[in-house]
């Protein structure tokens, strides 16, 4: 090859080009930066409603399995004093109740307690699980239908929230043969 003059030899960018190339790589950084952001948001959404269903499911089996324990299963819809009703051999009584806002816990959650009244049971409550919304027949969890038992519970990630596409209601229900 031949000699170059001393002004024609390029040894970089111009800063025009360098200024073009900043800006495009800028731009595919805020792009990737943004499809990277709302892709961790959907995934906190999915993985709120997954914590949801398991710990509902949890608790659900949980109801489940200690009443198939226990044989006998009363249903219960009223808050007044149950040890007149019962027979004498009766040592205690466990409750599931949906808390009413008050005395008995909060509204979105499904409580469990022991005793013969469910002052009793309330006094020793455990939250099994939160984030109800709804049941089938107001406050009752349990229904009893043709000799089954069902347990269903609607929750939603947030409650006090109106159901939408982000915060979608999920019901679980299971059923086992009561045997009173």
């Amino acid at each position: 090859m031949g000699k170059r003059k001393s002004g024609q030899a390029r040894k970089g960018f111009s800063l025009l080009e360098a200024m073009v190339a900043m800006t495009v790589f800028s731009l595919v950084i805020t792009a990737g930066g943004g499809i990277f952001v709302s892709l961790q948001a959907a995934w906190r959404r999915q993985k709120g409603g997954i914590k949801v269903i398991e710990n509902s499911a949890w608790a659900m089996e949980f109801m489940a399995n200690e009443l198939r324990g226990r044989g006998n299963i009363l249903i219960w819809d009223a808050g007044g004093a149950l040890s007149s009703q019962l027979p004498a051999d009766v040592v205690d009584v466990v409750w599931y109740w949906r808390g009413e806002g008050g005395a008995f816990g909060n509204s979105d959650v499904i409580y469990r307690g022991s005793g013969l009244t469910k002052a009793n049971a309330n006094t020793n409550r455990q939250e099994l699980a939160n984030l109800i919304v709804d049941n089938t027949s107001g406050n009752d969890i349990f229904n009893i239908l043709d000799g089954l038992l069902t347990i269903e519970l609607t929750l939603r990630p947030q409650p006090a929230q109106a159901e939408n596409l982000y915060n979608r209601d999920y019901t679980l229900r299971t059923q086992l043969r009561a045997r009173n």
